[in-house]
């Protein structure tokens, strides 16, 4: 099957409006010091001082505000810069671009998401697919979950955040009410289905036990000794290692009940469903930080080095956050 199709770039969605906002931000912090002093001949050094240590806060809320403001004017123009062009499917080989192809039968990574999108402001759901050469993105609004799941029966697996062109994300526009355009995108995931033991992302998600229900021994994070272990103490961590089924860093390692951290000695334990998991970048470090409750009930979390995109465990580290996460909203869903 061979259609054409809308098509919007990176550069519209993405890398333009970044690099807009942050001269925004960069005039604003730098600019009104400047201005002041050589514009105006201000000279109260302590204010310019201020405004030139402080101004980065100020100008990060005027920038902001001015994103909010400006939002829906912007994301009206991706549809005046919107291509058309080729794309088709023949149930297991895509081909766009004229010379860029992914084929089924080959290892791929897709990912699937249905739902509102990130806004919230429309029913939404893509497809992004890639091999070892090419990338594509493939979007239809109103296309629910629960049609997807018609075609693609693992709700487990489809995400259920599904990022729009106008929310900032790019690639091809299917309009679900042109018969060809939404049969075109149920065929590929159609094949998407068939085809997914050659999804290496897939094959990963399926390493994860998405259906157990955790039933932890307690609901507190836990310290041990690893010096002065009881030999019912030591039973109790081997059997965590025993049934580790991920641990993209090899001093994390996650069992279908408990999280296992060794660190300077000792054993730290926490038990899945009772904490969170988030990640932070300070400069170009990435870290993990874990958030639950002592033994006395008191807020603790625990940071450590993780996993960055350029690292080839970086799909396992996500997969590895959304199987904690998920269990914590399921017994805490006024947080989420």
């Amino acid at each position: 099957m061979k259609i054409v199709i809308k098509y919007i770039s990176s550069w519209i969605t993405i890398i333009i409006p970044t690099i807009f906002f942050l001269s925004v931000f960069l005039a604003i912090w730098l600019g009104v010091p400047y201005c002041l002093y050589y514009c105006f001949n201000y000279k109260n050094t302590t204010v310019l001082n201020l405004l030139g240590s402080l101004g980065w806060i100020w100008s990060g809320i005027i920038t902001f505000v001015l994103s909010v403001v400006l939002y829906k004017s912007y994301w009206k123009i991706p549809q005046k810069f919107m291509k058309s062009k080729y794309i088709s499917f023949d149930n297991t080989t895509l081909n766009w671009d004229k010379h860029k192809t992914i084929n089924l039968l080959e290892p791929y990574k897709a990912t699937i998401s249905a739902n509102l999108s990130a806004t919230g402001k429309e029913i939404h759901s893509s497809i992004h697919l890639n091999n070892k050469k090419y990338s594509i993105n493939i979007h239809i609004p109103d296309f629910t979950r629960n049609e997807l799941l018609e075609y693609f029966p693992d709700d487990e697996f489809i995400d259920s955040l599904s990022i729009s062109i106008y929310e900032g994300s790019y690639g091809y526009k299917l309009n679900y009410k042109n018969d060809e355009e939404r049969k075109f995108y149920i065929s590929l995931i159609k094949a998407l289905w068939e085809y997914k033991h050659n999804n290496e992302y897939y094959t990963l998600f399926q390493k994860f036990p998405w259906k157990h229900k955790p039933n932890p021994n307690f609901k507190y994070i836990r310290l041990y000794d690893t010096t002065h272990l009881s030999n019912q103490e030591l039973a109790f961590i081997e059997k965590i290692k025993n049934n580790c089924f991920s641990a993209p860093v090899d001093y994390i390692l996650l069992a279908p009940d408990y999280i296992l951290i060794t660190d300077i000695k000792k054993y730290i334990v926490m038990p899945i469903g009772y904490v969170k998991a988030r990640t932070r970048q300070t400069d170009s470090t990435h870290y993990i930080i874990f958030d639950g409750i002592d033994q006395n009930h008191n807020k603790v979390s625990y940071k450590y080095w993780w996993i960055d995109m350029l690292n080839n465990k970086y799909d396992e580290s996500k997969l590895f956050i959304m199987y904690i996460n998920n269990h914590y909203f399921l017994k805490h869903p006024e947080n989420v």
